[in-house]
C-alpha cells in the first residue's frame, strides 16, 4: 500500500525517510498532522508523558496516534531478552516526564521494550492519558516477523511455509499471555 501524502521520519538521517524529526520536538505546526503512525519507536522514548504531550500538539482533533511494538509475553520475554540487543527493562522505572530544561537533541540513546506492555497493558498507567482515548489494544503472537529475523537477522524458515507459520499465528494469538511478540494500540486525540 502507498499513501501519497504520508511522510517518512526517522531520528536519523538515513536514504529511505523524507525527514528527520525528534518525537519530543516535532517540526509540524500545531492540530496540522492526522495519523502519526510509531513502528518500534515507543520503546525509545526514555519519558513518554513528554512525547504524548508532543503528539498531541501535533494531532488535530480527533487525529489518531498508531503504535507498534514489543510485546513481552513469556515468549516475548524469551526472544526479546536473550535474542535482542536491547534491554526489555521490565522492572525499570519508567520516567513519565522529561525534567525542565531537558534538550531533546542531546538525549542518550533509551531502550526498554517491556515499556508499551507496561504503559497499555496494564491500570498503572492508565491515569496518565487523560488527553487520550484508547481505540484499541491488541497483542499478536507474530510468528512470522520473529522467524523472519526482524528487519536485520536472517530467515529462520523458508518462504514456502509462510502460509503454514500465518495458520500457527491464529491459533498462537488465542494466548496472548504465553505467545505475544507484537503489540497495536490505536489512541484518539481528544
Amino acid at each position: 500500500m502507498v499513501i501519497p501524502q504520508a511522510i517518512c521520519t526517522d531520528l536519523f538521517n538515513n536514504p529511505w525517510i523524507d525527514q528527520v524529526e525528534n518525537g519530543y520536538k516535532l517540526s509540524f505546526a500545531d492540530n496540522s498532522v492526522s495519523v502519526l503512525i510509531l513502528f518500534d519507536v515507543f520503546h525509545h522514548l526514555q519519558y513518554p508523558g513528554t512525547a504524548f504531550d508532543e503528539f498531541h500538539r501535533v494531532l488535530k482533533p480527533g487525529g489518531k496516534l498508531i503504535i507498534f511494538d514489543p510485546s513481552i509475553s513469556i515468549t516475548g520475554f524469551l526472544v526479546y531478552g536473550l535474542f535482542h540487543h536491547e534491554p526489555v527493562a521490565w522492572f525499570k522505572k519508567i520516567q513519565w516526564k522529561a525534567a525542565g530544561g531537558f534538550d531533546p537533541w542531546s538525549a542518550s540513546y533509551y531502550a526498554a521494550q517491556g515499556n508499551a506492555e507496561r504503559v497499555f497493558f496494564s491500570k498503572k498507567y492508565s491515569n496518565r492519558l487523560e488527553n487520550w482515548t484508547v481505540e484499541l489494544s491488541k497483542k499478536y503472537s507474530a510468528l512470522n516477523y520473529i522467524l523472519s529475523g526482524g528487519y536485520s537477522k536472517p530467515q529462520l524458515f523458508p518462504s514456502s511455509k509462510y502460509p503454514l507459520i500465518t495458520k500457527i499465528e491464529k491459533v498462537l494469538d488465542h494466548f496472548p499471555k504465553l505467545f505475544a511478540t507484537r503489540l497495536l494500540v490505536v489512541l484518539t486525540s481528544r
